[in-house]
């Protein structure tokens, strides 16, 4: 199965925002209320995340959908 480019760029920059913020997966997922295994996932871009989703991970983060899509186009 061939992972789409924009879930692996969506993936790549929860992970990159994550580290940024010195969290732990585990403990990243707990709070955005994601498995940590399906976050895993994500960040490997191969789950394709719901915009509600989405949603909990970037207020996680202290950031809007807005700004985090903000250049990840395709």
């Amino acid at each position: 199965m061939e992972k789409s480019q924009l879930a692996v760029k969506v993936g790549l920059e929860i992970r990159r925002l994550r580290r940024l913020k010195n969290r732990s997966q585990e403990d990243f997922a707990d709070d955005c209320g994601v498995h940590r295994t399906s976050m895993g996932a994500i960040e490997r871009g191969e789950r394709v995340i719901t915009i509600d989703t989405a949603k909990r991970v970037v207020s996680t983060l202290g950031i809007t959908l807005g700004e985090f899509f903000t250049g990840i186009g395709e």
